[in-house]
Parts: C-alpha cells; structure tokens; sequence
C-alpha cells in the first residue's frame, strides 16, 4: 500500500528545480496546503492545484481527499500564480488546455462541484479520476494544433466523402445495355480543381444520354473540370480506354487557344421511368376473359403520363420489351403491339392525339424502340418505314369495333393530316399515305412538331399499349383480324362474357417505358472555362470513370508568373487561388507578397517547397478559396498570412537567423503564458491519397519514437492528408505534428508600443521576462564604455548581474552544475541596436558595479548610430540570454498591439 503522497510545485512557473513533499494519505487538499510550511503567501489565494495533470476547482479542496491504491501514486502539482507586466499588472495563469477545447475536460470536475456544494460529501479519488479519464479523451494532439501550430496540416476538412474521390459512391445514369455513371453538379455548384497532380472521378457538366439506334443502346456524357487542365490515362475502374472498343473519348484541356469538345453535341435530362405500362387483365384460368367481368373497364390498359422540362428541343419516350415481343405457339410467326399518345403543352386542357403506332418483332430478349417528338420541320425526302421488325404502322384514324360493344376508335389530330389519301402510314402506302409530320424508321418513330403550331414550353404527355395480335391473322389496310375490327385496347363480348382478341398467355409483350428524356440540340459545354471528358460508349455499362490531371497554373520564370504550365509546387497554385481567374473574388495582384527579398512572399515559398521537396497534389472542391489556400500552404508546412499584403508564414528551420526584434519587460507588458497539456498519442493513424497505388487512399500508422507505451494502452489519433500522395510524405509530415505536440503547445502572449511595428507575423523575435526564465534581467544602456576604437563596457540603468549557480544547493545540483561551478564568467547578454541588429555578448562576472558590466573580449565599436544610449539589453545564462520565439498573431489598438509568440523549437528540424 503507498503510504505518502508527492506534492510537486515550482516556485517559478516552468522555471526552477521543483520542490517535492510527500504528505500521507487521507488529507483533504486544504490540509495539504497547510501542512506545506515553504508555500508562497499568496498561494492559497490566487494558486491553482492540479491533480494528475487537471485543474481541481477551488470550492473542492476541503472536500477531495485523495486515497491511492497499491498500483498508483497520485500525482497532485501546485501552479503558483505570478505578477508580470509594468508596474505589476497582468496575471500568469497554468491553463490545463487550449481554447478549442477547454469546456470538455472541465464539465466533469465542475458538475462535481456543483454537487459536492448541494450534498457536503467527500468526493473519492476513485469518481474524480474516472471522470477525469473520461472527459480529457476530448483534448486532442488534433484540436490543440489546430489552434496553436504555426503552419497548419494539410487537410480540407470535409464533413462526408468527395463525390469526386476515387471509389466514392455514385449516381448510375438510366441506361439499358449501355450506361455510364458519375455525380451531376449541383445548380451553382464549381466543378473541381486539381492542384498538382491527382487521378479523381469527374463530375458530370450534363445529364448522361442515353440513345437508341438501330438495335444498339449508345450512352453519352461530359465531365468537367475547373480550369484547364493537362488530361491523360482516361479508364473505366482498372481499364485502359483505349482498350474498350465500345468506347470514344474526347479530352479537351480548356486552354484559351484550344479547341471546345464536340464529341457530344447536344444535352438531355432523362427522367428513369421504370414504369411498366398497364395491359388487359386476363383470369389466370382462361387468359382470355377480363378478370372482373362486372367491372370489365378496370382491366383495360390506362394512360400512363409523363411531363417534360421546360422548352426542349425534342423529347424521347424509350420504350422497352425487357422479356421481348413473341408469341410461343408460333415461334416463327411476328407479333404486333400498338401504342398511342397524346399531348399538350402545360396549362391547355385539350389533348392532341397523336397517330397510333404499331410495333412489329419477334423475338425474346430485351427490345428497345424510341418514340420521338421533335420540334422542326420533317426532311423533304423521310426514310422509308420498316419491312420487317420496328414501328411497322401509324394510323391516323383507327375504326371503331364491329362486334359488340360499339367502342374504340382513334383519330389523330389534323395537324398530322395531309387531306386525301391512306388513312395508313407503312412501306407499301408510303407515297400515297395522307399522315402528315409523322416517320417511321427502323429504330424510332418520330412525330415532327411545327413551333408556330406547338409552341416550345412544358408539355405533358400520355401513352398507352394494346393487347398483343399475331401479325399474320392482322389486315394492316383495314385494321381488321379474319375481317373483324376489334378494339387493341378494350374488349369485345362474346355469350355475355368480356373477352380480350387473343389469349394473352401466349405471348410475351409486357411493354414499359424505362426512359423519358428532354433534350437540348445544343453543346453542353460550349465555353473553355472548363476542361472537359467527353465519352460515348455503345452496347456496354461503364462506371467509375477516372482521369489523370494536372492543374495547369502561371509558374515562375524569368522573373514573371507567365509560364502556363503544370507543377506540384505549392506557390504557383497558391497565387492562382487568391487571384486566378478561377477566384470568385480574386485579390488584385498587387495584394499578394511577390518581393524576391521578402521571407513571406510566395516566391520564397515556392524556393522553400523546392528546397524541401514539398508538392501539392489535392483535388478542391466545394471549399472556400481560404480553406483550399490553408490546404495548399500547408502541404509546405506554411500558413496563409493576411497583412497589408497575402503572403506566409513559413515553419523553417531559422538557427541561421537573427531576431528582428527583442522584448523584455522594459518594452512588453501584461506577459502572459497559456500551455495545453495534451495527453500526446502514441501515434497517427494517417491516410493520404497514394499516387504509387494510382491515388486511392491508403492508410498507414506512425509512431511517436519518443513515446513509451505498452500495446494493451495504445492511443492513436486519425488524420487526412490533402495534397500529400505518398508515404514518404504523410509519415514525414505525421511525426513533425508529433514532434510539435512535445515543443510547441506553448503561447506567449504580451502587450507592446511601437516597437511592435519593427516585426510582423512569423517573424523570429527574441523574447527574455521572468515569466520564462528566473535567471533574466533587462535594461536599458545608460551610456558606452568605450576604450579607444573597442567597446569595452556599458553602464546600464539597471543591474543585470547574475549569480553563479550554487553547486552546493542540493545533492542533485552538485553533480549537474559541478562544471560550471567553477568556471569563469557564465552570463551574456543581447543589445538590441539601433539600427535593428542584435549583438550577443559574453560579460564577465569578476568584476564590475551593479549597473556596469564589462565584456570578457572588447569588440570593434561600430559607432553611436548602433550602439549608444538607450539601446535595450536582455541577459541571462551565457547562450540563454533571450528565448527565440516566432510571432504568432498581432492585433493592433489605437496605443499597442497584442503580441502572441510561440517556441522557435529547433528540435522540430534536427
């Protein structure tokens, strides 16, 4: 059993050896404070006490009594709260989390206080550590970098698949034997952008087509892509298009002198139907008497409607025989289905009737004919009808029944009149026929529509079938069976019982329309603004349609952005974002950091992507412009930087730089320091998009090298890569997000005069206060020491002299300070010149006054315009006297500016 508790506190934040105590279990937390007798006087009132790493709230201390087990030591820090800033104003507080999660880890613990309060119980250690490991799962490596990395991680955040991605889920287009499928964009939706280089399935920029023609069934449709785009290794899932015969493509890059697609020249919406039109209802015992003779009216063929959209040009009705058109008693013999249909445009209340069509075949299997209504004027010279299987007949007035009942009858409207002659439109009475607008050819039969008669707008349309006949017993002059007019879509009665002509059972010619279509005779992509697929494929179903591009983009040569060309550098895609063409609101050129000697502009990002081997390769869409620039930055390990200029900021390795700038508490005030204690994973679980396995996405694990774990307590955190394709990548850019959960979840925060203005987000800045170090002082020179043309010494107006360290404090610190125990000089300090530079110094310690100190080696004097008289000082250990640390975020008010810092953090590049 552990008898004693550790009790651990500083008596600096972050700074300083810790003091440990050890008190017995059973106390409650406040009795732990009173029992510690070297606690500051303050603590009790403004400290804050951690237990395991969390925050306690103070109205709990009396009533936590923490009570270990034998398997763990519970751990409980104290965090003593600081005065910083002029004149003593500001607060340093320990925050246990970041502000992108802080309510999680804390609504436990508080929702215990609250109830602590209500009932004075005694919370155990066990209830408060179960819901501390419940509740602190919420901060993540994830969330605590997303609010505190310097450059962001590649990733578009998205809240489901890409429709665009590869094998992602997809809208098959209505076909029969020939089909494509693909995603349609959406009203006002932007088609994608590849950035780089990447394979991804392109949306659709019409509706697929989909065509009868003579007996084969021609698919049809475009893809569209924003922007031009290099396009190449077109397939349909793993094949090569050029190795599908049924296939023709087109690919158009949508350069401004290249030429527009026109492998598909006209556009449609089809409606998939699938509806099967209703016949006559026989008994299942006779196949020829209607099944409700009392009702004999409910077993007739009904009308079946249709709407089309607004204005086309033509509309197709496909009909579909999916079990064909035969009779089983005569295998040699044809059979004929007849079919009628009528229209109006939307808002008229009569109907016109069209001439009644007459369908021959025989054959089983799938048929598949076209009926077409087709604004225009009929060629002057119309094909022939059919001699054999196809629309074979059109009636344009149909004879009522001779046998009992009196019914039936057809008449089509005069528009489709010529006036005298054969009231039968077929091959033998093709010259003397008087139906007038109407063709039939082998695959379709087309009703031609006079816009002055029928004005283009919405049009309703119905159609209904007939029974099936044996085409040898059928008089096509006198539309008679043996002699006998019969009604094709009623009954007759024979004895008093309602028959159908023939018995249905019989024959197959079950008839449904699977396809309704308006179209358009005009090019659906008749622009260049966009890079196009077109393909057309016959007799054959083709999905997961893919292609190879590459964004093409303005790059870098000769001093200019003019060189339209593809790359998977991230700058030239960057500039194109914030002001292409291709922007809904591009910035003016002007507007973005192209200075060649800027360290934020985008030519220095794309020479830092060169230099570090970082691309781009991602596929936007349906994202803001600033989130497909974060993305694109990112891929870089830089982030977008809005100034007076868009440029970056980019995370380097800067241990050649000098700070621009030092801040001290003699020019910031209100220092304060926020740190997340995240509870770091184990490793990544990553996915990425990998170009080696044709850009599918893969998934792959890294493991934190430093991270001490058995299996059995595994944590991994889930991330997606956009715009890295390859393992090399990802794992490179997983254990840098690793690395900066160790060296980077720390912010500085501080308040500054004009001397803010010297430093600009990302710079490198030195930072020196007492908030981070103990051992820091600072200054200002009161005057020069100079010794002939050397600097010998300055007298400061304050003292910066520090002690050396004590190597008999502590049993520990005899051995860790024993070297430098007993040496010479041990602090430097850093001026801030005039001119901006940064001079760093070694002092000696063994002599001096207070406010003077004297340089170990005199230097060359460079002169009163960078050295002199109010130049700031910072010391500190020698090679500590300032921390380096990188801006962050600056906010500007009428007298200051709010400066955040974060650690330069070398170890992120070693």
């Amino acid at each position: 059993m552990i008898a004693s508790i550790p009790i651990v506190w500083r008596p600096m934040p972050m700074a300083g050896r810790p003091h440990v105590h050890h008190l017995p279990a059973g106390l409650s937390l406040a009795d732990m404070i009173a029992a510690i007798p070297d606690l500051p006087a303050d603590f009790r009132a403004t400290a804050v006490i951690c237990l395991d790493g969390e925050q306690v709230p103070r109205e709990l201390w009396p009533r936590l009594r923490v009570r270990p087990d034998a398997r763990r030591a519970p751990v409980i820090t104290l965090h003593r709260a600081l005065r910083g800033g002029a004149g003593g104003k500001g607060t340093l507080a320990l925050v246990a989390t970041i502000a992108a999660a802080i309510i999680a880890p804390y609504a436990a613990p508080w929702a215990l206080a609250g109830f602590s309060a209500a009932t004075g119980a005694i919370i155990p250690m066990s209830a408060y550590s179960t819901v501390l490991t419940l509740t602190t799962a919420a901060i993540t490596l994830g969330s605590a970098l997303g609010a505190s990395a310097l450059a962001a991680a590649p990733s578009l955040e998205r809240a489901g698949a890409s429709p665009f991605a590869l094998g992602a889920a997809e809208e098959v287009g209505a076909g029969g034997t020939a089909s494509l499928s693909g995603n349609v964009l959406a009203p006002g939706a932007s088609p994608p952008r590849v950035i780089g280089t990447h394979r991804l399935h392109p949306p659709l920029g019409c509706h697929i087509l989909v065509e009868t023609v003579d007996e084969d069934e021609i698919a049809e449709t475009v893809m569209v892509l924003n922007g031009p785009h290099a396009l190449s290794e077109l397939r349909a899932g793993n094949i090569d298009a050029d190795d599908i015969e049924e296939l023709d493509y087109e690919l158009c890059d949508g350069l401004p002198a290249s030429p527009i697609q026109s492998l598909v020249t006209r556009q449609g919406f089809t409606h998939a139907a699938g509806i099967e039109l209703s016949g006559p209802r026989a008994d299942l015992t006779t196949q020829v008497n209607l099944a409700h003779q009392n009702e004999p009216e409910s077993d007739l063929p009904r009308w079946h409607a249709f709407v089309s959209r607004v204005a086309p040009d033509e509309i197709w009705i496909n009909l579909a025989w999916p079990q064909g058109l035969f009779v089983s008693d005569a295998p040699a013999a044809g059979t004929l289905e007849a079919v009628r249909l009528r229209f109006r445009a939307r808002g008229e209340s009569t109907w016109i009737n069209a001439p009644e069509i007459v369908f021959h075949h025989n054959r089983v299997g799938s048929i598949s004919k076209t009926i077409r209504l087709i604004w225009g004027a009929m060629p002057a010279a119309p094909s022939f009808p059919p001699t054999g299987f196809g629309p074979l007949y059109a009636y344009k007035s149909v004879p009522q029944q001779t046998v009992g009942p009196t019914r039936g009858g057809w008449t089509a409207d005069a528009y489709f009149s010529k006036g005298a002659g054969s009231d039968l439109l077929a091959l033998a009475t093709f010259y003397s026929s008087n139906i007038a607008n109407t063709e039939l050819r082998a695959d379709r039969a087309i009703l031609w529509l006079d816009e002055a008669t029928f004005p283009k707008g919405i049009y309703e349309v119905e159609i209904m079938r007939s029974c099936v006949i044996l085409s040898s017993a059928f008089t096509a002059a006198s539309y008679t069976i043996s002699g006998v007019v019969y009604d094709l879509f009623g009954y007759y009665t024979s004895s008093l019982v309602h028959r159908v002509v023939t018995d249905q059972s019989k024959y197959l010619g079950r008839l449904g329309v699977n396809r309704f279509s308006s179209i358009w005779n005009e090019n659906p992509i008749a622009t260049r603004d966009f890079a196009t697929v077109s393909v057309r494929v016959k007799n054959r179903a083709l999905d997961q349609i893919s292609v190879l591009a590459s964004g093409y983009v303005a790059d870098l040569a000769g001093g200019a952005w003019e060189t339209i060309t593809t790359t998977s550098n991230p700058a030239p895609h960057l500039r194109d974002v914030l002001g292409g063409r291709l922007s809904a609101d591009p910035l003016p050129l002007d507007l973005i950091d192209d200075d060649a000697a800027s360290d934020q502009s985008l030519r220095e990002l794309r020479q830092h992507a060169i230099d570090g081997g970082f691309a781009c390769n991602l596929v936007a869409e349906n994202k803001s412009a600033r989130d497909v620039a974060a993305a694109i930055a990112g891929s870089a390990r830089a982030r977008l930087r809005q100034s007076e200029k868009f440029g970056v900021i980019i995370d380097r390795d800067r241990g050649a730089e000098t700070p621009v700038q030092v801040f001290t508490p003699r020019n910031m005030a209100d220092m304060r320091c926020e740190r997340a204690f995240v509870r770091l994973p184990h490793g990544l679980r990553t996915r990425f998009s990998d170009a080696a396995d044709d850009y599918r996405e893969r998934e792959i694990i890294v493991m934190d090298p430093l991270a001490e774990a058995l299996p059995s307590s595994l944590r991994l955190e889930d991330r997606r890569y956009d715009g890295l394709t390859s393992e090399a990548a990802a794992g490179t850019q997983a254990l840098f997000e690793l690395a900066q959960g160790r060296h980077r979840l720390v912010f500085y925060h501080g308040t500054a005069g004009h001397d803010a203005i010297v430093c600009r987000r990302g710079d490198l800045v030195a930072l020196q206060h007492h908030v981070i170090t103990a051992r820091a002082r600072a200054a200002r020179v009161a005057a020069v020491i100079r010794d002939g043309a050397n600097v010998a010494g300055l007298l400061l107006d304050a003292g910066v002299m520090l002690a050396r360290d004590d190597a008999w404090a502590s049993r520990e610190a005899a051995w860790s300070s024993y070297a430098s125990a007993w040496t010479g000089a041990a602090s430097g300090i850093a001026i801030r010149c005039r001119d901006g530079s940064v001079l760093v110094k070694e002092i000696r310690a063994d002599v001096g006054e207070p406010r003077t100190v004297w340089f170990a080696v005199p230097f060359a004097d460079p002169g009163t315009s960078v050295l002199d008289e109010d130049c700031l000082v910072a010391a500190g250990p020698l090679g500590e006297e300032y921390s380096r640390v990188i801006v962050f975020e600056m906010t500007f008010e009428p007298d200051r500016a709010r400066l955040t810092f974060v650690p330069e953090a070398p170890e992120l590049f070693s």
